[in-house]
């Protein structure tokens, strides 16, 4: 992967998530190290950030409850 895609890789996801301070991108040293912390942020954001707007629930309890 040349340079150029790796810069449009990491400013992507600086547009993304800016809010998040889990991903440290200036500290990302691979795009697997990108690609961990990605997977890393989407399993906080849906089984473990309690959301009001959803009953205090996860993405994920939300979703089931819903469901059931």
């Amino acid at each position: 992967m040349s340079k150029t895609s790796r810069c449009e890789i990491i400013e992507e996801m600086r547009r993304k998530y800016p809010e998040d301070r889990k991903i440290y991108l200036s500290h990302l040293k691979s795009i697997s190290e990108l690609e961990q912390a990605i997977q890393e942020y989407v399993s906080f954001y849906n089984h473990e950030r309690f959301q009001k707007k959803l009953n205090d629930c996860s993405p994920v309890e939300y979703r089931e409850t819903v469901a059931a």
